[in-house]
């Protein structure tokens, strides 16, 4: 069943179409999004993928942008889902 994405969840599908990884596994990490949601473990497994160096890299610095890009979706993401135990 399908989940409702929020905003940060949506940013981070975008950012993993662009990420510099097989097809395969852009897509299963998007399918998963899209029907349970982001999960830590999720996050988890695409930093550690997306933070291996890549050997002959044509353009480092595009490759940190993304790093750092997913980074702050994930912290974002993290302090959306936070903020919800913290109703009154």
């Amino acid at each position: 069943m399908s989940v409702k994405n929020t905003p940060e969840e949506r940013m981070l599908i975008a950012l993993i179409r662009n990420l510099a990884v097989t097809e395969e596994e852009k897509a299963a990490w998007v399918e998963q999004i899209q029907t349970n949601g982001m999960s830590q473990e999720l996050a988890t497994q695409i930093h550690e993928k997306i933070a291996a160096p890549v050997e002959h890299d044509p353009n480092p610095a595009n490759h940190a942008r993304l790093l750092l890009d997913f980074s702050r979706l994930v912290n974002r993401w993290r302090m959306t889902t936070q903020k919800k135990n913290f109703k009154r």
